[in-house]
């Protein structure tokens, strides 16, 4: 479609039709002004609300119309936000796999997220630095009324015997990930469907007080997702299948496991459909012990999209309010997450070590 962007309001370039942000066709100039047509057309509109980096959209009866809640990863108009858009060739819950999924980050990422001996999960300008060379997690899930949480599990590098180190991962359905934060910036992602082939890939790294955060243009680096160096002026990916994704050999030669620049990239490179755009089919897989979580992603954000057709919201006020609470937390490094297999222990959330004798 194509407009002109003008005073509160779009115009058609065919027939000069001008619609206001209500619907309201406020000018037909082809059309005799004795006809008064324009009181009789209307089109179609939907209430706006621009937050985090984001227009969010109703598109639900007006009269049901609930206050804006702020998503998890922007709970305040001060939250700082980088974000990484990206046009991915594949069904958007395909990809929502890989940001749920916490083990393959010990493979898949392994020469962005190297272990270290540090303390916790660390930024720097080139690597995530992670505590543990552990690739074997043990996952502890948490239904919640939101979706689900689970904790990654590894032994540490130090204090192997009496510590754990706890990656938490959460689950807000039906498309937003809150991914283990770093010592600079919170992490997660959003993946909005196009249609049943395409999807809008969202990297986002937030951050409010607490941490430092990351700029812009420096996130989109550190995520090889710069517009008009590794993305078109349509978000869409230079590295594609038809190309490998730009892997490169001779950097995998002298230690890259994947040869493939960018955490994102490497993600929507196991992903990918490729321009047949024919969907990975789930009984030709083979699923392992830590893909776990993944099929119950499906199932919870699934449950979601009949209470709304039936009339429910999708998410209500409290629920929202949860999953910030929650998020809150996390950047508190405070204990939030019970371990669901084993009763009451805590362990510290989002991405720390823990004392096993800890109460």
């Amino acid at each position: 479609m194509f407009g002109r962007n003008e005073d509160c309001g779009l115009r058609c370039l065919y027939h000069g039709w001008k619609i206001d942000v209500e619907g309201n066709v406020v000018e037909m100039p082809s059309e005799p002004a004795a006809a008064c047509a324009a009181q009789k057309v209307r089109h179609t509109a939907y209430p706006t609300h621009e937050h985090g980096g984001f227009v969010w959209a109703y598109m639900g009866p007006k009269e049901a119309m609930p206050a804006f809640a702020p998503p998890p990863w922007a709970p305040t108009a001060a939250t700082r936000v980088s974000i990484v858009k990206i046009a991915v060739d594949c069904n958007w819950a395909q990809i929502l796999e890989g940001a749920i999924d916490s083990a393959h980050s010990s493979t898949l990422h392994s020469t962005e997220m190297p272990p270290a001996r540090v303390d916790g999960a660390k930024a720097t300008a080139q690597h995530w630095l992670r505590p543990s060379t552990d690739k074997a997690p043990r996952m502890l899930p948490q239904q919640t009324d939101y979706g689900f949480k689970y904790a990654a599990v590894r032994r540490p590098i130090q204090n192997a015997a009496t510590h754990d180190y706890v990656r938490i991962s959460v689950f807000v359905a039906p498309a937003t990930v809150l991914i283990p934060p770093n010592n600079l910036y919170n992490l997660a992602n959003v993946n909005v469907p196009i249609d049943d082939t395409h999807t809008m890939f969202h990297f986002i790294a937030w951050s409010e007080d607490d941490k430092p955060g990351i700029e812009t243009e420096a996130w989109r680096k550190f995520c090889a997702a710069q517009p008009g160096i590794d993305l078109d002026a349509g978000w869409r990916n230079t590295r594609t299948l038809a190309n490998n994704y730009l892997q490169d050999r001779q950097a995998m030669r002298l230690g890259s496991f994947t040869g493939i620049r960018g955490i994102p990239n490497q993600d929507i490179a196991m992903g990918d459909d490729g321009p047949d755009h024919r969907p990975q089919p789930r009984p030709a897989g083979r699923l392992g012990r830590r893909h776990c979580r993944v099929p119950a992603g499906h199932g919870r954000g699934g449950q979601a999209f009949p209470r709304w057709r039936a009339g429910a919201r999708r998410r209500s006020a409290r629920d929202a309010a949860g999953a910030a609470a929650l998020v809150r937390r996390h950047r508190r490094q405070g204990r939030c997450l019970a371990d669901a297999g084993h009763g009451s222990r805590r362990c510290d959330a989002v991405a720390a070590t823990r004392d096993r004798n800890a109460p």
